[in-house]
This record gives structure tokens, C-alpha cells and sequence, in this order.
């Protein structure tokens, strides 16, 4: 089982007539679960006997609604830690064969689909026209959101629904002439990952095992599932590893040397140290093969080169980004006092200055785009990892250039991001197929049709995918859901306050 973990042909069990051991493996657990579930929710048993003192049921042993069945009990709460109680075991199976369900159903597409696999067709002027169409809906779905800050978390989240957006397309129409653009996508991912963590473990100073466990939980959880039930190798979704070991290098960055987090210059040395490690790894052939001189050779899917060199493309491409995120997080408190005093000062003045500022990101925003956009793949890759930050920071400002646009945000988009990474993996096998080589057909003959007929389905897909595996790490990783708008207004201007000290 593990040799076909990691050395997996997807193609070998459909010519041979053969399923992989890793796919019975998930196909009986779910299954036992999915059945154990209907077992329970249907026996029975009366609820209010084991409501006593479960928060899943109601305080003091009262039932909401005695006439509900156990499963409408324990959706009171989704993210009570799991207890041995009936209503908080049969939302646990329910959890998991909603899992189950939408692993097979990806099985399905891939290996016993309704119709044949459709070949990708590029098509730029369908692209051009996708994009336009969905910027408009998300312009109509504009919400002020309460918050100005700069990079405000639903701002974050927009910026990566519609990074995704053009993901997709990409994707599905195999449009190589945004691979360039696509590239800045995931370093801009990336250093969102290097941004948010440091952060997250600067202001809240939690290396807790829950907040480690639970981070990587939700970047490997299911495609962990999806390796197994597909029996593909964990490179083939490289954003997941590609996420996972950069959480680490912030995680390791923050939790050594604690203590000099929150001073004015060991904190830039141990970032400093960090940068410095970074460029000896991906910058000497000699060092980085010794480092990673583990990984194997032999060709395998998704590395057909072998995984030491698929890991060095995909890793050497975004190693400054990560690092650049966590400066841009440590200087974040400065740059956003800078701002609200330049905001502060008479509009005239501010108009000038923002003015002067926009025309010089305009000026490097041009230069970049005339002579590094446009090169050949191989020749822009090389070159990449010195210059995304050109086009990210001139994203940034003119994103936050005034108050009134760091206000408002598409709500659509916003929607979009929260379930990016679900969105990543399930297109390879809900909305693409053969691992996103090939399209799923429902209505063949008729493509435009087709991508309509598939893209709505696999929408409610990527939401469920994205809502089981955060009910699983609070009920299985012991973390309980907070009250989100509650305590982001309690604490809010503490926070600010903190920071800017």
C-alpha cells in the first residue's frame, strides 16, 4: 500500500480491472461508518436520555426540540469536541460519510465517469469572456465590510477568490498564455501564507499543539483522502506540500527563540537568519542537493522527473516568498501608522503624496511587464522569484490606496476564498479529470454547455469538502469554534494597540 503511495499510476487498475488496496482500504471504512451512522440514527433510542449535561443537546439536560432525531440535536453545535454520546457520535459518522460520499463521487468521475473524458480546447476569447462575466457578478455582490484596515481579512479573502477564479480557467481551458500570470497567483498565495502566519503568532504569541495541529490538519486532511482514495501521490497536489512546509518555516521562524519576537531588532535578526538559510538551500545546486538528498529519483506521477526535481521546480520558484511575507508582517504596524497619519493630513497633501507614490509602483509596474512578463516560460521562471514582488506590492497599494475601497469588498469573492484550497484539490477530480488533464463530460458534444452543467454541481461540492474537515479538526483536535464577531469586536482595538507598541 505504501509503494502505491507513493509510486501511483492512475491508469493501471482501469486497464487491468484491478482497484489499488489504498482505494478498498477507504472504500470499507467509509462505508462501515456511513453504515454505522444510518444504524444509530435510526434505532430507537430516545434523545432526551443522553441529553443530560451535553452541550451538544442544551444546558442543564433541557432538549431544544425533543421531536428532532439525534442527527437535528448535535447540528446545535458543530464544534463541541466529540464525546461518547449519541448525538455527538452521529454527527461524527455523519462527518465522515459526507467525506466518504464525496471521495467516492470523485472516484467515480475519474474511473467510471457517464461519459468519456472531453479533451481541454484553449480558447482565449471564452477566457476573456468567463473572466468578464464573473468580474461583473462580483461587482454586483459589492458589501461594505466595517473594516478599513489595510489587507483586512475579507480583503485577503477576495484577493484570493478571484486569484482562483483565473486559476480555474486556466486550468480548464489550458490556456498557456497566462502561465506567466498564473505563476504570481501562487507566489502571492504563498506570501500569504508567510504574511498571515507571522501574524497570527506575533499578536497572539499561540504555539498551542491545537493551533499547529489544527493548521496542519487543514492543509493536509483531505488530500491525504484524496491520495488514498485516488491513489495518487501527495506532489500531484503541490500547493498542499508547497503550504505545509512554508507554515513550517514561520512556525519554526516565530517558535525558536520565542522571546525575541517582540523586540525592535533580534526579531529581524532571527528573520534575517531565516532569509539567510533560504538562499543557501535554493540558491547552490550542492546545498540543496545534500538537504534534500532523501527524496527519491525514480519517475512517478506528477514528478515525472522524479520528486528531488519536481520538489526544486515548485519549491525554487516561491522560496522568497514566504520570506517576504513575514518582513512585510513585521513591518505591517509602521507602514499602517505611516498611513492613517498621511490619511490624516489635508486632501490636497494627501493627493500628492498618494499620486506621487502610485506613479512610481506604475513606473516599476510597466518596466516589469515589458520586460519580464512576456518571456518564454523557462526564461520568466528563472527570473520569477526575484520580481513577483513587483506586481504584489502595486496590488497591495492601489487595493488600499483610500479608505473607501479598503471598506467595501465583493462578497463573492470573498466567498470564493474561504474555500480556495478546496477548490485546488476537487478540480482535479469533480470539474477536470485523469488529475486535471482531461475535462468531466455530463453533455457531450456541446462544450460550453457542458462546462455549465458541471461547474454548478462542483460549486456545492468544493463547499461541502470545505466544511467537513473544519466540523472534523474541532471535534477531533479538541478546539472549539469561536464566536467570531464577538470576540473580533472585543479585542480588535486591543490588538491595533498591542501592535502599534
Amino acid at each position: 500500500s505504501f509503494n502505491e503511495f507513493f509510486n501511483a499510476d492512475p491508469d493501471r487498475h482501469v486497464a487491468h480491472g484491478t482497484t489499488p488496496s489504498l482505494s478498498i482500504f477507504c472504500a470499507v471504512l467509509f462505508a462501515a461508518a456511513w453504515l454505522l451512522w444510518v444504524a444509530i440514527d435510526l434505532a430507537p433510542i430516545p434523545a432526551a436520555a443522553d441529553a443530560d449535561a451535553d452541550p451538544l443537546v442544551g444546558q442543564a439536560g433541557t432538549v431544544p426540540h425533543p421531536e428532532e432525531d439525534l442527527f437535528e440535536l448535535a447540528r446545535h453545535n458543530k464544534y463541541v469536541p466529540v464525546q461518547l454520546r449519541l448525538p455527538s457520535v452521529v454527527l461524527l459518522l455523519r462527518q465522515c460519510s459526507m467525506l466518504g460520499l464525496l471521495l467516492l463521487l470523485g472516484w467515480l468521475n475519474e474511473y467510471h465517469p457517464l461519459y468519456p473524458h472531453s479533451d481541454k480546447e484553449p480558447d482565449m476569447d471564452w477566457f476573456l469572456f468567463l473572466t468578464a462575466g464573473f468580474v461583473a457578478i462580483a461587482l454586483t455582490t459589492a458589501t461594505k465590510s466595517g473594516d478599513s484596515s489595510v489587507l483586512n481579512r475579507n480583503q485577503t479573502e477576495e484577493w484570493k477568490g478571484w486569484m482562483q477564479m483565473q486559476f480555474l480557467m486556466y486550468h480548464y481551458l489550458h490556456q498557456v498564455e497566462t502561465y506567466n500570470a498564473i505563476r504570481i497567483y501562487i507566489s502571492c498565495y504563498v506570501w500569504m501564507t508567510g504574511f498571515g502566519n507571522f501574524s497570527f503568532f506575533y499578536t497572539k504569541r499561540d504555539f498551542s499543539f491545537v493551533r499547529f495541529w489544527s493548521m496542519i490538519w487543514r492543509l493536509n486532511f483531505s488530500v491525504f483522502w484524496l491520495c488514498m482514495a485516488m491513489n495518487n501521490t501527495y506532489i500531484l497536489y503541490y500547493i498542499c506540500p508547497l503550504h505545509t512546509f512554508f507554515f513550517l518555516v514561520v512556525f519554526a521562524t516565530m517558535r525558536i527563540y520565542e522571546s525575541a519576537n517582540h523586540t525592535e531588532w533580534k526579531i529581524r535578526i532571527k528573520l534575517g537568519i531565516a532569509a539567510g538559510v533560504m538562499f543557501l538551500c535554493w540558491e547552490f545546486d550542492l546545498i540543496w542537493s545534500w538537504v534534500w538528498t532523501w527524496l527519491p529519483t525514480s519517475p512517478q506521477l506528477g514528478a515525472k522527473h522524479g520528486l528531488l526535481h519536481e520538489w526544486h521546480f515548485r519549491s525554487f520558484l516561491d522560496h522568497w516568498d514566504c520570506s517576504f511575507g513575514m518582513v512585510f508582517a513585521l513591518n505591517y504596524p509602521m507602514m499602517t501608522n505611516w498611513l492613517s497619519t498621511l490619511e490624516s493630513l489635508q486632501p490636497v497633501k494627501q493627493y500628492i503624496c498618494k499620486t506621487t507614490i502610485a506613479a512610481g509602483s506604475l513606473a516599476a509596474l510597466a518596466l516589469w511587464y515589458n520586460f519580464v512578463y512576456f518571456l518564454p516560460k523557462f526564461s520568466y521562471n528563472a527570473v520569477h522569484p526575484y520580481t513577483f514582488f513587483i506586481p504584489l506590492l502595486s496590488y497591495v497599494y492601489f487595493r488600499n490606496i483610500s479608505p473607501f475601497l479598503r471598506g467595501y469588498n465583493l462578497d463573492l469573492l470573498v466567498r470564493m476564498g474561504k474555500i480556495t484550497l478546496e477548490t485546488y484539490l476537487l478540480q482535479h477530480h469533480f470539474w477536470l479529470t485523469s488529475n486535471a488533464k482531461s475535462l468531466l463530460t455530463l453533455i457531450p458534444g456541446f462544450p460550453k454547455t457542458n462546462f455549465v452543467a458541471t461547474t454548478v454541481p462542483v460549486s456545492y461540492t468544493h463547499l461541502r469538502a470545505h466544511e467537513t474537515p473544519e466540523h472534523l479538526v474541532c471535534r477531533l483536535l479538541l478546539e472549539k469554534k469561536k464566536k467570531k464577531k464577538q470576540k473580533r469586536n472585543n479585542n480588535k482595538h486591543k490588538t491595533r494597540k498591542k501592535i502599534r507598541e
